[in-house]
């Protein structure tokens, strides 16, 4: 039971000679075990691989179509439609990186990085982790009720097209600018006024 007291006391005064905290937040902890500690050898980096981050989003290849928002169970991300506009905010404080809006996001316009050192130190200051993105409405010449970004529509537009045959994408062209100029319930309200039956494409 002596030698016993004696080692923890002698692990004791070894231990106070070695810092053992690490520089942080003030530099970016390193980890490096390269003696044997608690029965293994490995090295253990700062960053682990694989490691689920903060997400990164691309303006210019965000469509404005919401999904993202959609599927967000922490609130991070909030779409309001202003004026003409669809404004998307993503509060990166709240987010739990759970990877749901790099999955849902048709155009790949969110990646996971391995960022996540999100905390700020001036509270006074803007929240630099807070994005906004504004993408233009297209509003039903109707009811004025909004139908979808124009980027959005454009898209999608062009890629129904490019699906269709030479014979029908004249026609369809004309179609799709006839819808996209009404919200869902005025185009159901109007489809006989504008002739919007259905076809069969090939």
């Amino acid at each position: 039971m002596v030698k016993g007291k004696i080692k923890l006391l002698k692990e004791a005064l070894e231990s106070s000679k070695r810092i053992q905290t690490l520089d942080y937040p003030g530099g970016n902890p390193q980890i490096d075990y390269s003696e044997p500690r608690f029965g293994g050898g490995a090295k253990y980096s700062h960053i682990c691989e694989g490691l689920r981050g903060a997400p990164q989003y691309s303006e210019e290849d965000c469509c404005g179509c919401a999904a993202c928002e959609s599927v967000c169970s922490a609130n991070t991300i909030k779409a309001e439609d202003v004026g003409g506009k669809r404004i998307l905010t993503i509060d990166l404080g709240r987010c739990v990186f759970c990877g749901r809006c790099e999955e849902e996001c048709p155009e790949d316009a969110i990646k996971l990085t391995t960022r996540f050192e999100l905390a700020y130190t001036n509270i006074e200051s803007p929240n630099p982790e807070k994005v906004r993105i504004e993408r233009d409405l297209i509003l039903c010449e109707k009811c004025g009720n909004p139908v979808a970004p124009a980027k959005q529509y454009e898209i999608y537009s062009e890629k129904v097209l490019k699906n269709l045959g030479e014979k029908w994408r004249d026609q369809s062209r004309e179609d799709i600018e006839k819808a996209g100029k009404l919200c869902r319930e005025c185009r159901r309200r109007n489809a006989y006024t504008f002739n919007l039956h259905t076809r069969k494409y090939y």
